[in-house]
């Protein structure tokens, strides 16, 4: 974006929209992202309990 330099006022806004729009990936990338390490981590977690209780389970038995 820094080596686009606009000729007209519709340049410009097309230039600010796109500008906001990258803006805005970025952020939704950086949330996904995140998203998936939480995910990552809630799946392990439910992993661990569902050992836990299967182990419940067979000692009861």
């Amino acid at each position: 974006m820094r080596g686009i330099h606009p000729l007209t006022a519709t340049d410009t806004s097309r230039r600010d929209v796109a500008r906001d729009l990258l803006v805005e990936l970025r952020c939704l990338e950086r949330q996904v992202k995140d998203n998936e390490v939480e995910m990552r981590h809630a799946f392990a977690d439910n992993k661990v309990q569902c050992q836990v209780c299967l182990l419940r389970k067979t000692s009861i038995r």
